[in-house]
């Protein structure tokens, strides 16, 4: 499985300019709100960090928790991250067809 880091590692997107990238990443990047992924993303968001933060606060208190919440919420972005750009690559494709890559 590859991982995407960035825009620019996006298979779509990697031989664009920067500012062309950015173009097409801006107009086809909100449209993954309408994909059930991204809220089932959210709720997993919620459990993430409240497991995080318990776990941190039964552990080390105060600044558990603060520790906690950062690293589950790191963990989260990084699956929320992955499954995003699965789904966001089939509008960059029919952008990219749509448009043209020149325009």
């Amino acid at each position: 499985m590859k991982l995407y880091w960035s825009i620019s590692s996006i298979p779509e997107l990697a031989n664009l300019p920067k500012e062309k990238r950015i173009e097409v990443w801006r107009a086809c990047h909100p449209k993954d709100i309408k994909h059930w992924q991204t809220w089932v993303l959210f709720g997993f968001l919620g459990i993430c960090v409240f497991l995080g933060m318990s776990i941190g606060k039964f552990y080390i208190r105060i600044i558990g928790q603060t520790i906690g919440f950062v690293i589950a919420f790191c963990i989260w972005f990084m699956i929320f991250w992955q499954i995003k750009v699965s789904v966001v690559r089939p509008h960059i494709r029919e952008y990219l067809s749509s448009y043209g890559k020149t325009n």
